[in-house]
């Protein structure tokens, strides 16, 4: 369950309307950090990197804290990437209905 708490973190991040403001600030400052925020892969793994660590912190041994990071990565990359395809067949759907 924590994962998906984790995907909504990444999907608040990078599409969340209440951050286009500072989102957009960043991305003109600093473009390398703009394109980190439209990688959900690399959201992913910021996240989970603050995840392993906390993981870490509360006792957890150094091999899993870094499954936790990259888990945590590949599922929000999955869980987006299966968004986009989600949103994709909807259209499609929604054009056929139209014809």
């Amino acid at each position: 369950m924590e994962y998906l708490a984790y995907l909504g973190l990444v999907w608040v991040i990078k599409h969340g309307e209440i951050l286009n403001l500072p989102r957009n600030f960043i991305s003109r400052k600093i473009p390398l950090m703009g394109r980190l925020l439209k990688c959900t892969l690399c959201l992913g793994f910021w996240v989970g990197i603050s995840a392993g660590g906390y993981s870490y912190y509360a006792g957890s041994s150094i091999y899993d804290s870094i499954v936790t990071i990259f888990s945590i990565s590949a599922f929000c990359w999955i869980g987006d990437t299966l968004m986009d395809f989600f949103q994709i067949w909807n259209q499609k759907i929604k054009m056929t209905k139209k014809l």
